[in-house]
């Protein structure tokens, strides 16, 4: 197969929908696409970021030149004096040794939560899906969000431009679908809460307690920014490979691998990747020999491990 943007396509939610027929694959894969990383010092003092297109899905991030929290007012000032691009904190741009530290987590979280140095944080590639902007009052406390479930796996509220709280969409089946709030240490409440009520297609209503004096009818704003999980970060770095190549993809522009390079390769032994091509031998008569025999030359462990992870996921079911 030749190596085609195309052929990256046919491939490009290979690991999104990575089958559960065969439990220790699929639990491997799940560590490696959401890993959990220690928090081992407060603040690794990077000079290295994300360059990314200055607009109002920033709110929250943290500008990488002057370690602040980007708000309305900051964006809108940079924007009118002719700065178009930013550079922001990432945790797989973090150099901290032996994990991430607190600073670059909370700068991706937006401080959806605690960190404290030796907690173990779950970090996972994501994709913002929509974000919304708009104003509320007295008179119209709720707002329709054109986002399906399909379309979400996180919400973040901003209030005002301070975080204000998230919603985690937990999807077990199609029957059965739930909400986990938790509410940010950004913005407590003080006085008695008013529901602020957000629609999503396919769910039931939303609420997000605002403080009932605060919703004063003019100027309040409610940003939306909604994320969908994305193991594609994962699927380019394979597609940039000779072992992509064979799979016919070439690589595209992506987001952030969930933490840097070196921590995930660090992960990876020579006895887990040893288990993993054991696991495909009950397969070895579906994947082509040419593919099977491939596995040993390969040197980079994430490049061998996404590959083997990739042929199951082709070609499991088969034999299923």
């Amino acid at each position: 197969m030749s190596r085609s943007f195309s052929g990256y396509l046919l491939i490009e939610d290979l690991f999104d929908n990575f089958p559960d027929t065969f439990k220790p694959l699929y639990n491997e894969a799940q560590s490696l696409f959401n890993p959990t990383v220690r928090i081992v010092s407060d603040d690794c003092h990077t000079l290295l970021g994300k360059r990314v297109d200055l607009d109002f899905t920033l709110i929250g991030r943290t500008e990488l030149s002057t370690d602040k929290v980007l708000d309305r007012d900051s964006i809108s000032t940079m924007l009118a004096a002719g700065t178009y691009k930013v550079s922001i904190r990432t945790p797989s741009h973090c150099t901290a040794t032996g994990g991430i530290c607190r600073k670059c987590y909370l700068a991706t979280t937006s401080g959806t939560g605690s960190a404290s140095i030796g907690d173990m944080k779950p970090l996972k590639s994501e994709v913002i899906s929509g974000f919304y902007s708009f104003n509320i009052t007295r008179d119209d406390l709720s707002v329709i969000i054109p986002l399906s479930v399909d379309d979400v796996d996180r919400v973040e509220f901003y209030y005002n431009d301070d975080l204000y709280a998230k919603y985690t969409v937990n999807t077990t089946d199609e029957d059965q679908i739930s909400i986990t709030f938790e509410r940010t240490f950004r913005a407590p409440l003080r006085g008695e809460a008013e529901d602020f009520v957000i629609l999503l297609e396919g769910l039931d209503e939303i609420p997000l307690e605002l403080e009932k004096n605060s919703v004063t009818g003019d100027g309040d704003e409610i940003s939306v920014r909604a994320y969908r999980n994305s193991t594609s970060p994962f699927v380019t770095y394979l597609a940039k490979t000779y072992a992509g190549s064979l799979l016919g993809a070439s690589p595209v522009d992506s987001s952030d691998l969930p933490i840097r390079l070196g921590l995930i390769k660090e992960r990876i032994s020579a006895p887990k990747l040893a288990a993993l091509v054991d696991y495909l031998e009950p397969y070895s008569d579906y994947i082509p020999a040419t593919y099977m025999s491939y596995i040993d030359s390969i040197k980079d462990p994430l490049e061998r491990e996404l590959y083997v992870l990739a042929l199951y996921a082709v070609y499991c079911d088969v034999g299923e």
